[in-house]
C-alpha cells in the first residue's frame, strides 16, 4: 500500500483551512476546490502515522481486556469544515482530531489503567495534552479520555514528523452515547453533535450522560439534577416527549 506523505507547506494548509472556514460547503468553486485538495492530502497524510498509533493501541489494550474494542478514523471532511467555523482562529495544523484512534472498554477502571499505561510506559513519540472528560465532561455530556501525541518518525519516515494523532479512550456505556448522538444528528438532520438543534435532544442527551455518570460515579453534566430522582423523573418526561425509545431503536 502506498502512503500518502504532507505534499504542502504547514503556512499552505493553514491558508486551506482559512479558507474552507469561509466557504459553504460542500464547496464548487475554483478556489474552494484548491483549498480541498490541499486539505484532502494533509487528512490523507495522517493515514501511515494513524495505523502506527492504532497498532500500538491494540496491543496495549488488549494486555488489559481481551476483548477491547479497538478502532480508527480520520475527520470527515464536513466535520472538519464545521470546526473551522465555529473556531476561525484555528490554524489547520494545529487542529488535533484529524486522525483519531479509540478503545473502548467495559469498566472506567480499564481506562485510567491503559491511561496510565501510556504516561508510564516507552513510547516514541512526542506527548502534546490530554483531556479528561470523564471526570470534567464537556456541557453536551461527551466522556472521554483523551491523549495528543506527534508522530516521531526514523529517517525513512520523517515526512510524517509532527502530525498528530488523538487517542480516545472509553467504557462502552460512553460509546454508546456518543453513537447516540451521532446517529440522531444524522437522522434528524440537525448538528446534535456540535450542540446545535433541538433543545430538547441536547437536553436528552445530557441527562443521559449525567445517568451514565450516576453508574460510574463520576462527576454529572453541569446544569443537571445530581438528585438522581430528580434526574430520572426529567429524563422520562423527555423520553415521552422525544418518543427516544423509539427513534433509538428504530435508528
Amino acid at each position: 500500500m502506498a502512503w500518502s506523505v504532507p505534499e504542502y507547506k504547514p503556512e499552505q494548509v493553514n491558508a486551506a483551512g482559512k479558507a474552507l472556514g469561509v466557504m459553504v460547503f460542500p464547496v464548487s468553486n475554483v478556489s474552494g476546490l484548491e483549498a480541498l485538495g490541499v486539505i484532502n492530502n494533509w487528512r490523507s497524510a495522517h493515514a501511515y502515522p494513524l495505523n502506527t498509533f492504532q497498532i500500538t493501541l491494540r496491543h496495549r489494550a488488549r494486555k488489559i481486556e481481551s476483548k477491547v474494542v479497538v478502532a480508527q478514523r480520520a475527520k470527515r471532511l464536513d466535520s472538519i469544515h464545521r470546526k473551522l467555523v465555529v473556531k476561525p482562529t484555528m490554524r489547520m495544523t494545529q487542529m488535533q482530531d484529524i486522525a483519531g484512534c479509540r478503545a473502548v472498554f467495559s469498566r472506567l477502571s480499564q481506562v485510567y489503567r491503559l491511561v496510565q499505561a501510556y504516561k508510564t510506559g516507552s513510547f516514541d513519540h512526542k506527548y502534546r495534552n490530554e483531556k479528561d472528560y470523564i471526570q470534567n465532561p464537556k456541557p453536551d455530556g461527551y466522556r472521554s479520555f483523551h491523549l495528543v501525541y506527534e508522530y516521531m518518525g526514523t529517517a525513512k519516515t520523517a515526512a510524517y514528523n509532527g502530525l498528530r494523532v488523538e487517542i480516545q479512550i472509553r467504557t462502552q456505556a460512553q460509546h454508546a452515547w456518543a453513537t447516540a448522538v451521532e446517529a440522531v444528528g444524522i437522522f434528524t438532520k440537525q448538528a446534535v453533535k456540535s450542540s446545535q438543534g433541538d433543545e430538547d435532544w441536547l437536553q436528552f442527551f445530557a441527562l443521559m450522560s449525567s445517568a451514565i455518570a450516576s453508574m460510574e460515579k463520576t462527576p454529572c453534566v453541569p446544569g443537571t439534577p445530581t438528585n438522581k430522582i430528580a434526574l430520572r423523573n426529567e429524563l422520562e418526561k423527555l423520553t415521552l416527549k422525544l418518543r427516544a425509545r423509539d427513534m433509538l431503536k428504530g435508528i
